[in-house]
């Protein structure tokens, strides 16, 4: 059976062609040139050899430093055309950085969460390659990336236990090493499925997509819409989960001027699910530790305690404040609630109700702080002793500040090596 070798740094790599399902026990590949363009010949591989390809080109692509996106190149990619070859030049790279940080973790093949998470992104890799031929299938290719945000869904949160596994299993393990690790990781989570969803939504519906005209994007994001419907939604609910319905009150106000705004939008270019994902982790924090100190049974004192939400704004960036009466931050928690393994504790057995819901308190606040950091935000937490916890969320205007964050050198190596293996 013939062989066909991967030379790094050539005019061609090799690419499957397209199959579904479970791959064959052999594999035909075809010549491709670096622009995408397909060359005139094809080779038949075993299914080991196409492995042994399929991780060598993995590897090379591990060396190239992940390019920053922008609000702008992917507003730009309104064309799928543009949108899927922006994701096979873009997303393949994160894969392969992804892989080797886990690789660089002593002890990782011993945990199925994060084998699994290798192997997944190995096969992902495959199914783009399948459909990245030239001239692009759009209905092909739209359909494996759909396929791929699918059965990419709860794998963030197994990588996260199986972290906290590696933890504690390891006692050499350092935990804000291990949040570094995890927050470099979500950098390069977000921007491929940001790219993924790009291109879903800007594709056309005949082809598989949503039709958007502007893809994800909303030109004329109205924070204050957004603030006053993801805080309904958390506040419903938390009615469902506590039988009790907090209340909240939302502000509105702008540089330069001497009262409350009524009835005046506040318009930025922004990503709306982003925005919603963040504010209702907020929203609910705020309404948990309001009904976790409110005097029970008692409605009254429930509404003496709003959550105030307070939207903020210049030229330059937008400010939404939360502040609750939930008697602040409990003791000993601190820095803690930027640490995803508090989210893990709150899913450990031997816990009774309110433990558990005492260590949720936070769980989701540092995916939420990379999500807003991701393009040029941020989110602060400041808690004020027996009263409440103010939180605000940061977020630019401008387009120019619109980029995701740069990664360091250290952060490709994916290395815990700072006082774990």
């Amino acid at each position: 059976m013939a062989m066909l070798g991967l030379r790094r740094g050539s005019s061609f790599f090799c690419r499957p062609r397209s199959f579904r399902g479970r791959p064959p026990a052999t594999c035909a590949f075809a010549k491709v040139a670096m622009d995408g363009n397909r060359l005139d010949s094809t080779v038949i591989v075993s299914r080991e050899r196409h492995l042994e390809l399929v991780r060598a080109e993995l590897e090379y692509l591990a060396t190239l430093p992940p390019h920053r996106v922008s609000m702008r190149e992917v507003f730009d990619c309104l064309e799928p055309a543009l949108s899927a070859k922006m994701i096979m030049k873009h997303v393949p790279i994160r894969f392969a950085v992804t892989m080797r940080m886990i690789e660089n973790l002593e002890g990782w093949s011993k945990v199925p969460e994060l084998v699994s998470r290798y192997w997944q992104l190995t096969r992902f890799y495959e199914m783009l390659l399948s459909v990245g031929n030239q001239p692009i299938d759009l209905r092909d290719f739209t359909s494996v990336v759909k396929e791929m945000r699918v059965r990419g869904r709860g794998s963030l949160k197994r990588v996260i236990l199986g972290m906290f596994k590696l933890c504690c299993d390891s006692p050499k393990a350092d935990r804000d090493a291990i949040d570094k690790w995890l927050n470099k990781l979500l950098v390069l989570r977000i921007g491929h499925n940001m790219l993924a969803d790009q291109h879903v939504a800007c594709t056309s519906v005949d082809d598989g997509g949503l039709g958007s005209p502007t893809g994800i994007i909303d030109l004329r994001c109205d924070v204050v819409k957004v603030c006053e419907e993801a805080a309904l939604e958390a506040s419903l609910s938390c009615q469902k989960q506590y039988g009790r319905l907090p209340t909240y009150t939302v502000g509105n106000y702008r540089a330069g001027s001497r009262t409350q705004l009524q009835d005046s939008p506040c318009i930025f270019t922004y990503i709306p699910t982003h925005l919603r994902f963040i504010l209702l982790e907020l929203f609910q924090n705020g309404f948990k530790a309001t009904l976790d100190n409110a005097a029970q049974d008692h409605d009254d004192d429930l509404r003496r305690r709003p959550l105030q939400i307070s939207v903020c704004r210049d030229d330059r960036r937008i400010l939404i404040r939360i502040r609750d009466r939930g008697q602040g931050i409990p003791p000993g928690m601190g820095e803690g609630i930027w640490s995803y393994m508090q989210w893990c504790a709150s899913h450990q057995d031997g816990k009774d109700q309110k433990d558990r819901r005492r260590a949720l308190f936070g769980g989701g606040l540092p995916l939420c702080r990379q999500l807003a950091r991701y393009l040029g935000g941020d989110i602060e937490i400041r808690s004020y002793p027996g009263y409440g916890t103010d939180a605000v969320l940061f977020l630019p205007r401008l387009d120019s500040e619109l980029v995701e964050r740069e990664l360091q050198a250290e952060d490709v190596t994916g290395s815990c090596s700072d006082g774990w293996g």
